[in-house]
């Protein structure tokens, strides 16, 4: 079978996830180059893994051997870099919130269909061993219906430890909704996805000086059926708290991440309890950005869109982009279709 020759746009903290991630897919794909325009990084990242270094995402792009690009940019980034890539030809795993916004993220899929490209979103939470089996109790109905969820990512970012591009709030979409709102919120669309919604309301409020976009926000889903979500959004809470509880008819799921900034970023040790018991998984298993990158390339040898699809990203940006107009209206949105 044909290994995908891989390259890794963005050297910084979630880049460097990604090039481990690929590394341990050497069956499947390997890791062909690293994209930084800061020269002196590449360099020394493309040293450091023994593989090609560029500064100019448009020559490693030129690049005939590059089959697959992992884009980990600043959001505002996203969109263009993605598009190049597509235009080349080269399939792309995008970090997430996959754009700005709703509208952007339309015309990177639409690129993506007429250049015959996968375009899969870094949804990593989904990829967590823990949370798929939590998705697959809620399910198979193994704990009866699903009643509510409460998602509560709250972590701490100050001038002092945030990139500084998350300062502005253009370039970043915002900063509480685009930034956790896309784990979590997808998340619990993805464990609720049989359920048809109804509504949604948000209250984002900026408390910190320092960040132009929302540092604060809550965000309640109700489904047709009475079923509620909420999200509990902060990087003003220390220390972090990431965790969720799913309670269902006949008992409860709960899970923890703790070190999700810490080591390689974006993984995190993981716990979960079923009606309080804690599930054990071997600790040899691979690590959420592992299975997230192995989906991504078996989509492209099997010519398939990914288990991240289109349409749950295509809604995911759009109810981040209802949840900032609920916010400002102060009001409950309904969703229709």
């Amino acid at each position: 079978m044909k290994k995908l020759n891989v390259g890794v746009i963005g050297c910084g903290r979630i880049g460097i996830t990604h090039i481990e991630s690929i590394r341990a897919l050497g069956n499947i794909a390997n890791l062909h180059c690293v994209i930084d325009m800061n020269k002196q990084l590449s360099e020394s990242i493309g040293e450091k893994y023994g593989v090609l270094a560029y500064a100019s995402v448009e020559e490693a792009l030129n690049d005939k051997l590059l089959d697959a690009v992992i884009v980990g940019l600043p959001h505002f980034l996203h969109k263009p870099v993605t598009i190049a890539a597509l235009e080349k030809g080269k399939h792309v795993l995008c970090e997430k919130p996959i754009s700005l916004d709703y509208q952007e993220t339309l015309e990177m899929y639409d690129a993506a269909d007429k250049n015959h490209c996968v375009l899969m979103s870094g949804q990593s939470r989904r990829f967590f061993n823990e949370l798929i089996k939590a998705k697959e109790i809620v399910k198979d109905h193994a704990l009866g219906e699903p009643r509510s969820m409460i998602y509560n990512f709250t972590c701490f970012f100050d001038e002092g430890t945030a990139p500084k591009w998350w300062k502005d709030e253009a370039k970043v979409g915002g900063l509480a909704l685009p930034m956790l709102a896309s784990h979590s919120l997808d998340y619990c669309l993805w464990v609720l996805e049989d359920l048809e919604l109804e509504s949604l309301y948000c209250a984002a409020s900026k408390r910190h000086a320092y960040f132009e976009g929302e540092d604060e926000a809550v965000i309640v889903l109700k489904f047709k059926d009475g079923t509620t979500a909420t999200n509990y959004l902060s990087v003003n809470n220390r220390p972090a708290h990431h965790k969720c509880q799913i309670i269902c008819e006949h008992g409860n799921i709960y899970f923890s991440h703790t070190g999700d900034h810490s080591g390689l970023i974006g993984t995190a040790d993981t716990q979960l309890f079923i009606n309080g018991r804690l599930e054990e998984f071997p600790q040899n298993l691979p690590n959420n950005f592992t299975l997230q990158a192995k989906e991504f390339f078996e989509a492209i040898l099997e010519n398939r869109n990914p288990s991240v699809s289109p349409d749950q990203i295509k809604l995911l940006m759009q109810l981040i982009d209802v949840a900032k107009e609920s916010s400002k209206q102060n009001r409950v949105i309904q969703i229709n279709g």
